[in-house]
């Protein structure tokens, strides 16, 4: 059986636009901060999926959309789902729930996403800060998720 590790429910956020100046000495100057990417946690899955400033959207790797009400499944259960699936529905009921089971294919790709994450929560500063261009290879990452695994959204 396979299963997908919880994230640590952190958020992380670039330290500096390439060309621009840091968010601290934008600051300090009392500046709009530079395009500074930052990944919220996915209530569900728990991982920095979701692009902060967008009020409904859905986690690149377990589907779970903000903003959508469904008195019909805990979160409780869409993490148990997410861990033991990938999802946070159970694939036997993907169709019901507008989905597709998760390919062997799209579970590895997953994988490799959850490990680039794990390696950005290791080398972020407490605060989550880590360098922009880690951000830019993780957005590129979670796009590519969604590509491979037949995702619209």
């Amino acid at each position: 059986m396979t299963s997908f590790s919880l994230g640590p429910n952190y958020v992380l956020h670039g330290s500096e636009k390439p060309g621009g100046m840091s968010r601290i000495l934008g600051a300090m100057l009392g500046a709009a901060p530079p395009d500074s990417r930052r990944f919220e946690p996915c209530e569900c899955c728990r991982h920095a999926c979701l692009r902060a400033g967008i009020d409904e959207q859905a986690c690149d790797l377990c589907e779970w959309e903000t903003g959508v009400f469904r008195p019909e499944v805990s979160l409780a259960c869409a993490r148990e789902s997410y861990v033991a699936h990938g999802i946070w529905y159970p694939p036997a009921e993907a169709e019901a729930w507008g989905g597709k089971a998760p390919s062997p294919e799209c579970d590895e790709h997953k994988r490799r996403v959850i490990d680039r994450l794990t390696g950005l929560y290791e080398q972020s500063d407490p605060a989550g800060e880590v360098g922009f261009e880690s951000l830019r290879e993780l957005d590129r990452a979670l796009l590519a998720l969604g590509k491979r695994c037949g995702r619209t959204f």
